[in-house]
């Protein structure tokens, strides 16, 4: 499970997929991460490697927010959504995309969203 700073966000997280509550809703929704094209096998990838290992959550202005997520197999996704709590609504702004892969197919182990003067960065370890 994944809570944002303000505490208004929680994200459920498995293997292959989220779910998303607000704090002002009795909702849970279904985010779908991945599409046909994220499981196109690359030279020595299999299925099984599409696992979500780490989350980060940036909200732009309550109820906007963006998720950056790290992969077993060493993808960067990003994806925006506008949640509406009292509507029971959670609209996809932006799906889940791959940002960046890295080559060696590294484990991103951990994922930050961070905020540097005025530009918006992603930090990720492997």
């Amino acid at each position: 499970m994944f809570v944002d700073e303000s505490g208004l966000n929680c994200i459920l997280v498995s293997d292959t997929e989220l779910f998303y509550n607000h704090w002002d809703s009795d909702f849970i929704y279904r985010i779908d991460v991945f599409t046909p094209d994220h499981f196109k096998v690359r030279e020595g990838e299999t299925i099984n490697n599409m696992v979500i290992k780490s989350i980060d959550i940036k909200v732009i202005e309550d109820p906007l927010f963006e998720i950056v997520l790290g992969t077993k197999d060493g993808q960067i996704l990003h994806g925006c959504y506008m949640a509406q709590p009292r509507e029971g609504t959670c609209t996809i702004i932006e799906k889940f995309d791959t940002l960046i892969t890295i080559d060696e197919q590294e484990t991103i182990e951990d994922i930050k969203i961070v905020k540097l003067k005025e530009f918006i960065s992603i930090v990720a370890v492997s």
